[in-house]
């Protein structure tokens, strides 16, 4: 019994296989088809059944469609098979092309730009453009001439094209002139004080109006308009404000002193708590005010939250409690909640691959929690992929690769190394010898054995002798190969100069001397001698500017302009040759220009001769921007354009800035011999004039800087360098 029980599991496998076999020959034979969709090609249709392999084909059977050509697009006749959807295309014509229109002008050509042509299909809905060249003709617009005024400036003629706008002749501004200041008719605007006054004329030619400063004629009168106060606890204070009584200026500004403010010492008789008042009792050291039986209100509970916990996991929370954290009184208590444990998902499956593990991931939905389930790596499905046959001097290759990922290997093959043949070439008076050697199987190529070229074996045939500009040398032709050429140069002579013949000035043209070298026909001239100019005699005024007469030395008859005398607006020039008068004479001056005298005043001359004018002025300076170098600013006068380096009394640094705490100290330390200035910061240093920086310098200074003096210094000029003039 026991021999049958083991011998069963063994029938049982031999009975399930027999039957198998007896099954699989009946399905072969009565199959239900499961066919495939009907596929197309070459003109057949075919389709295969998914169960036993089973194939039906068949001639496709086509309904045609005809696509004509367009503008574009070739046409054809598309067949399509009815049953398997197979397509083929026949009868094909090419593209029809477009069939322009004459055309639309849609932009017409100017002088330089062109126009644009618009075409359109006449079969299809294509435009396009054609430029139509720009004309080149311009529409010449002149620009008249703007006469300037001592208003506005003024233009000079131009043109340009009214189309392009392309300038011909360009327009050029013409200078402002000069105001023409009404001297006579000067008005004082504001009279002088212990305050600067100004006043102010008009020019007599425009509406412009011009001011000058008037120096300050007193200094200012201290007044006092309020009374120092002392402040209270509840009362505010000032100090003394000063005020000049003359022009009201503000020589020292009074300050607002606050009230102090009660200094209380205070009594408790109960302390307040979250929910009963307080009792309190206090008086002012400082004044003696008091309030007797104030009331401190209750401070009300300090309501404290205990934040709840929310239970995770693995630990279990609690809820939030509220109480007050003065007097701990409690407003909700905190309940505890158990903790809720793990909830796992699956979080994901990495696939394994030839090399790595994979992994399926599980992860908790409520926190980090996570494990993984390892599956084992593929390992590699290797195949050669491709072979390389070795070379002479390159190895071979058999490279394989993995079906399933980039994992590659390789495995050389020897170089084979060259079939090496050797030819030998002979050495000629140009070129070296050398044996060359090549390989059978490629092209390589090498040389060995190399030796020098033996040279040229000259013997002279001809010898050219050197020249004043050209060197000499020898022709040589070599004995072996016949090979001509030219060696041993000797360079040129160089010309030899002698003097030859000095041909003398005239009246009209240089004298000079004549070399010529002694070996060639090369000649140069050196030495020249100023024409010495017409030696008139007899000379008579033509009465139009230019007298006549005849050259004592050339006797030639010369007419020239005449020439030496003073012309005025008022009188001619008289010629110093002929005696004559020439020049136009206006008759009356016109004392317009402005000639520089000095660095402080301008004289007004004529304009139109060298008349000089009897009235000056002071410069009229207007500051212009600080330069470091020159230590100052450039001062420009605005009727003359004279320009002068300046340099504020009082700027002892030399920075641009007059009478701050820096000009200060540096002028004390001037005073003491602390620093090295130069003679241009002393002068600037020395703020009361009085040819010495002192501490009194430095002191005045300071008091501008803070308010307490008026800054009105003058400027000190200053060479561009910062240095002051000699």
């Amino acid at each position: 019994m026991k021999r049958f029980l083991k011998i069963l599991p063994i029938l049982t496998v031999i009975i399930l296989f027999g039957s198998g076999f007896l099954f699989s020959g009946a399905q072969a034979s009565d199959c239900e088809h499961s066919w495939s969709e009907w596929s197309g090609r070459d003109g057949q249709h075919r389709r295969e059944c998914q169960l036993c392999g089973s194939v039906v084909t068949g001639e496709c059977e086509y309904y045609s469609i005809i696509l004509r050509p367009t503008c574009t697009v070739g046409g054809h006749t598309e067949k399509t098979c009815t049953l398997c959807g197979d397509t083929i295309f026949t009868d094909e014509t090419p593209a029809a092309g477009h069939t322009w229109d004459e055309g639309t002008q849609i932009l017409a050509p100017t002088c330089v730009a062109d126009g644009k042509l618009l075409y359109s299909c006449l079969a299809c809905d294509v435009t396009g453009e054609e430029a139509i060249a720009a004309t080149g003709e311009h529409t010449v617009v002149n620009d008249p001439a703007v006469e300037s005024t001592c208003s506005a400036t003024g233009l000079t003629e131009g043109a340009h094209c009214g189309v392009c706008g392309e300038v011909f002749i360009e327009q050029k501004l013409v200078t402002k002139k000069a105001h023409e200041w009404d001297l006579e008719n000067i008005t004082v605007v504001i009279a002088p004080t212990c305050q600067p006054g100004l006043e102010e004329t008009g020019c007599k030619n425009c509406d412009a109006v011009g001011q000058r400063t008037l120096p300050a004629t007193q200094e200012h009168i201290r007044f006092v308009q309020t009374i120092e106060k002392r402040a209270t606890c509840t009362e505010d204070g000032c100090t003394q404000h000063v005020i000049c009584s003359v022009c009201e200026t503000v020589l020292f500004q009074g300050e607002v002193i606050p009230a102090a403010g009660h200094e209380w010492k205070e009594n408790i008789h109960k302390q307040p708590t979250c929910t009963t008042d307080g009792l309190v009792d206090r008086y002012c050291e400082k004044c003696g005010s008091n309030d007797i039986g104030l009331v401190i209100p209750a401070m009300g509970h300090t309501v404290a939250t205990n934040p709840a916990k929310a239970a995770t996991c693995t630990q279990g929370g609690y809820t939030a409690s509220v109480t007050c954290s003065v007097c701990l009184f409690v407003f909700a208590e905190s309940v505890t909640t158990p903790a809720l444990g793990h909830d796992y998902e699956e979080a994901g499956v990495r696939e394994p691959t030839c090399t790595s593990d994979g992994r399926k991931t599980f992860e908790c939905s409520r926190c980090t929690a996570s494990y993984y389930d390892k599956i084992d790596r593929l390992g590699h499905d290797m195949y050669i992929f491709s072979t390389t046959d070795p070379t002479c001097t390159v190895r071979g290759l058999i490279l394989q690769k993995c079906r399933r990922c980039s994992h590659t290997l390789s495995q050389s093959i020897p170089e084979l190394g060259h079939e090496e043949q050797y030819n030998t070439v002979a050495p000629t008076c140009t070129e070296g010898g050398y044996t060359e050697i090549t390989c059978s199987r490629c092209d390589y190529a090498g040389v060995i054995n190399e030796t020098q070229a033996t040279g040229h074996s000259g013997e002279v045939y001809e010898t050219v002798a050197p020249t004043c500009t050209e060197g000499g040398y020898e022709k040589l032709r070599c004995t072996a190969c016949g090979f001509e050429y030219e060696d041993n140069a000797v360079s040129a002579k160089g010309h030899t100069y002698t003097p030859g013949l000095v041909v003398a000035p005239t009246c009209t043209e240089d004298g000079y001397t004549v070399y010529n070298c002694l070996y060639c026909d090369d000649s140069k001239t050196e030495n020249p001698i100023a024409a010495t100019g017409h030696s008139l005699y007899a000379s008579e005024s033509n009465g139009d500017g230019t007298h006549s007469g005849y050259c004592s030395k050339c006797a030639q008859a010369v007419k020239e302009p005449c020439s030496g005398g003073v012309l005025s607006c008022l009188q001619a020039a008289v010629c110093a040759h002929c005696g004559g008068n020439y020049g136009t004479v206006t008759g009356e001056h016109s004392f317009t220009k402005y000639t520089v005298v000095n660095d402080s005043y301008h004289r007004i001359d004529c304009a139109n001769c060298q008349a000089q004018g009897e009235t000056t002025e002071k410069h009229s300076f207007v500051r212009g921007e600080f330069v470091p170098v020159a230590r100052g600013f450039l001062y420009t006068c605005r009727i003359c354009a004279h320009q002068v380096w300046g340099r504020p009394i009082g700027d002892a640094e030399g920075n641009g800035t007059t009478g701050d705490a820096g000009d200060a100290r540096a002028a004390l330390r001037y005073s003491v011999g602390l620093d090295n200035p130069t003679d241009a910061d002393k002068a600037a240093a020395d703020a009361d004039r009085d040819g010495e920086v002192t501490a009194a310098d430095a002191r005045l200074i300071l008091r501008v800087s803070v308010g307490l003096e008026e800054k009105n210094w003058s400027v000190l000029f200053v060479n561009e360098d910062g240095s002051l003039p000699n």
